[in-house]
């Protein structure tokens, strides 16, 4: 019975070192361990005929925060990426004579994993497999401004959230 024990401790343990076997789960910033490198995607929605908005200046502006953070960042065309990526969003609205800009700048994952419970099932039994991007970090400001100030305002508070989230991985990675 004893050598039956430590068979199935043996094999359990040569089962957790196999490749593609997660048994870390972070939660928090603990989350942001081991990020050095980011693809960085902007998209700028509404109106910006009447509030101007400089993509390709946000998206320099995007990589040098990063940069300044010590996260390496190169800008990306794609929604998603197979590693990390920095996205950002603007949708910008003009209303008399002032532009308004919902703002989002979003750190993401791309997950791929099986919930512990589901590895437990029987064959044949329907599980739940995680696949897509999952947030990590998350910053949503909306600003108001007349059209000659907004691109600039813009690129302003998009460095804010940026820095802001640069800080918090480079301080989980000290």
């Amino acid at each position: 019975m004893t050598a039956w024990i430590a068979a199935l401790i043996a094999a359990a343990a040569l089962d957790l070192t196999s490749p593609g076997q997660v048994r870390v789960v972070r939660h928090g910033d603990e989350r942001l361990a081991g990020i050095s490198q980011v693809d960085v995607v902007v998209s700028t929605n509404g109106d910006v005929a009447r509030c101007p908005v400089d993509r390709a200046q946000l998206q320099q502006s995007a990589v040098a925060v990063m940069g300044a953070s010590r996260v390496k960042a190169t800008v990306s065309e794609k929604a998603s990426s197979w590693f990390y990526s920095v996205l950002v969003t603007t949708h910008s609205v003009a209303a008399g004579g002032t532009c308004a800009s919902a703002v989002t700048a979003e750190l993401v994952a791309q997950v791929e994993a099986m919930p512990e419970a589901d590895r437990q099932a029987a064959p044949g039994t329907w599980g739940s497999l995680l696949v897509g991007p999952m947030s990590l970090v998350r910053e949503t400001e909306l600003i108001t401004s007349p059209p000659v100030e907004h691109a600039a305002r813009l690129q302003k508070l998009i460095g804010a959230q940026l820095a802001a989230i640069g800080a918090r991985i480079s301080l989980v990675n000290r």
